[in-house]
């Protein structure tokens, strides 16, 4: 076994969480597993500290996962069901892009507790560097995130169109690589 297989094998598991907490189908992550085990193990010798293996390989799948919904912002729009498998970040109660949202989640048939997690933050600073980060997603009016290169956008079909309202997430930093 070579050194990129022992240090693998030592953090697999972990990584697999990651990659699929993250993304919304056992098929997706398994396909984006792939692209984080290639390119990590193409990338391998570049590494100078194997003691941070963990650190980079989890960095490369959150790269990965980003891409993932990069490509999905392309297709323009998600289903209802696929943004409810996401951790939902949103204003704090009394809030009144909180209102409107959950008006439209109702006028849908859902509400805020049908989503996979639910956070709740009292500002718009906060929700976007939650979103950069890759800890959820959040439905933020284009003029929070229009300046934002960290961030993209999609719609959701019945949900998004009547207002400005964009499902936000990260993007890849690394897309330039």
């Amino acid at each position: 076994m070579d050194e990129f297989e022992k240090q693998l094998a030592s953090v697999r598991i972990s990584v697999e969480r990651f990659v699929r907490y993250r993304l919304p189908s056992q098929t997706d992550a398994d396909d984006v597993l792939q692209e984080i085990y290639l390119t990590a193990y193409q990338r391998f010798a570049q590494l100078k500290n194997k003691d941070s293996f963990k650190a980079w390989i989890i960095s490369i799948a959150r790269n990965k996962c980003n891409d993932y919904f990069r490509d999905k912002a392309a297709q323009m729009e998600i289903s209802i069901e696929e943004l409810l498998r996401q951790t939902i970040i949103v204003r704090e109660e009394g809030s009144g892009t909180r209102r409107i949202f959950e008006e439209r989640l109702a006028a849908a048939g859902y509400d805020l507790n049908d989503f996979f997690r639910k956070v709740s933050i009292n500002s718009f600073i906060s929700i976007k560097a939650l979103v950069a980060a890759g800890i959820g997603i959040s439905f933020l009016y284009d003029s929070v995130v229009a300046k934002e290169e960290s961030i993209g956008t999609f719609t959701v079909a019945g949900l998004t169109e009547p207002h400005a309202f964009h499902v936000v997430y990260t993007q890849n930093t690394n897309a330039k690589s």
